[in-house]
């Protein structure tokens, strides 16, 4: 079961503050995402402004991802952001670390930052050991996700891993169906609120089983597929 859904803030933002067009029924794009990286440098001029229960769950998920790693040469992390749990990382694993994103904003909030910065994964000759995306799946449809896992496997060297993170919708994590019916209305009120306060919705993605996440990365050839649960996330290795 896929579901997609909308949103109307992040990072402490709200999107009727943006003064742009925003669409509930189809995920943002640049003109989106280029107004809200603009407010949210305007907001925040380091890592340290960011919302605390932020902080701490990218921190843990990046100590719990580097238990998970063996004998790293050399790590890249597309679609990093602001690049906060890289930068938890790089101070975990050391400098040895690439991150890329079409919005390049990470010195703005780290201007001494020790990762590397790549402006175009595909254009790289470099290969890695690991390749991470962290709550990266969510944006893309299945086939752009299946495409891409495809393309950033032929940048692994030997008997490199891909590791994806995403957040498995609550109703799909073993709910009895009275649970998920409450969860729904939940969400339902909790929806109306935010409709009658004027918030404006922006479409943000897809939200998956684990099952369909496993479906797509059988896409990856010759992958051996192992899942974890992080306490915040649900974590897949893809073992070439």
């Amino acid at each position: 079961m896929v579901k997609f859904f909308s949103q109307a803030n992040w990072l402490g933002l709200n999107f009727r503050d943006l003064g742009i067009k925003t669409y509930r029924r189809q995920v943002a794009g640049a003109e989106f995402y280029g107004r809200f990286y603009e407010q949210l440098q305007s907001k925040y001029s380091s890592y340290d402004d960011f919302p605390l229960e932020w902080r701490l769950q990218k921190r843990d998920s990046a100590e719990f991802i580097l238990k998970l790693i063996n004998d790293p040469t050399s790590i890249l992390s597309y679609g990093c952001g602001v690049g906060f749990f890289e930068e938890t990382f790089v101070r975990l694993f050391g400098t040895n670390f690439y991150m890329t994103d079409y919005a390049n904003i990470v010195k703005h909030f780290n201007p001494n930052s020790q990762s590397h910065y790549v402006e175009n994964v595909h254009l790289l000759k470099k290969s890695y050991s690991h390749i991470i995306l962290n709550q990266v799946s969510y944006a893309l449809t299945d086939k752009q996700l299946a495409d891409l896992l495809s393309d950033l496997a032929k940048l692994l060297l030997p008997k490199g891993v891909l590791i994806i993170t995403f957040s498995e919708l609550e109703e799909f994590a073993g709910r009895k169906s009275l649970e998920r019916v409450n969860l729904a209305l939940r969400r339902l009120l909790h929806l109306l609120r935010q409709r009658l306060k004027g918030e404006k919705f922006q479409g943000w993605g897809w939200h998956r089983s684990i099952n369909d996440m496993i479906t797509i990365c059988r896409s990856v050839e010759h992958s051996e597929i192992r899942v974890y649960h992080e306490k915040h996330q649900v974590v897949i290795l893809l073992a070439t």
